[in-house]
């Protein structure tokens, strides 16, 4: 899955409120910024 990094409605930048571990299951919810290397 491709990583979108601006809102398709408005064009503002988005930031990721939620990170997940596929193997034990927990959740983190927070706001989190990316950077261009990130993408």
């Amino acid at each position: 899955m491709q990583i979108i990094g601006k809102c398709p409605v408005c064009n503002d930048a988005l930031n990721v409120a939620s990170l997940k571990c596929k193997s034990c299951n927990i959740e983190i919810n927070g706001d989190f910024t990316l950077s261009k290397f990130d993408l």
